[in-house]
């Protein structure tokens, strides 16, 4: 959260337009899977033509963002 209080503070000292992205469910290629993460046992899952579980009733979404690898 230190970038959010930086970028606050050139906003009140400079008058500079800020905006702040708070990324959840980061996906890439370095991602192994550990921590029940849903992407990669999806992949997983797939490449095995095993069932894709989904709990929950479509009630509500997630959103994914792609991180890069540079």
């Amino acid at each position: 959260m230190v970038d959010e209080f930086l970028a606050l503070a050139y906003h009140k000292e400079f008058d500079l337009e800020t905006i702040v992205c708070r990324l959840f469910n980061t996906i890439g290629p370095r991602q192994t899977g550990e921590y029940g993460m849903v992407v990669p046992r999806f992949v997983r899952a797939a490449l095995k033509s095993e069932p894709l579980l989904i709990y929950g009733t479509a009630g509500k979404a997630a959103v994914f963002a792609m991180w890069p690898t540079w």
